[in-house]
């Protein structure tokens, strides 16, 4: 982020970015709920299990896994297939082949 004259830098809030992601994620497994209200279920998850962490190394992942569960009970559909990235390849890589 670009310091504005006699401000601090912010830097963003990691959590954020990675709340973020967990937001997106989810939103692609459930293309039937409105994107607005997944947000709003990941952020209220996140926010009721940090105010009760004594711990948070992996409170983003128990986030996911909390408001996949929600997702689940509210989604008349269900979720959808999990988005595979398109990077990944089945195919075995040619240079580390044995002879």
């Amino acid at each position: 982020m670009i310091e504005e004259e006699g401000q601090p830098e912010v830097l963003e809030d990691p959590s954020v970015l990675d709340l973020d992601r967990v937001v997106e994620h989810l939103a692609e497994r459930f293309p039937d709920v409105d994107p607005h209200r997944v947000r709003e279920i990941v952020e209220g998850t996140y926010h009721a299990l940090n105010s009760q962490a004594k711990v948070t190394d992996h409170l983003t992942a128990l986030t996911q896994h909390d408001a996949l569960n929600r997702l689940k009970q509210e989604s008349p559909a269900g979720p959808g297939p999990i988005p595979i990235d398109q990077t990944l390849s089945l195919e075995p890589d040619p240079d580390t082949r044995q002879p």
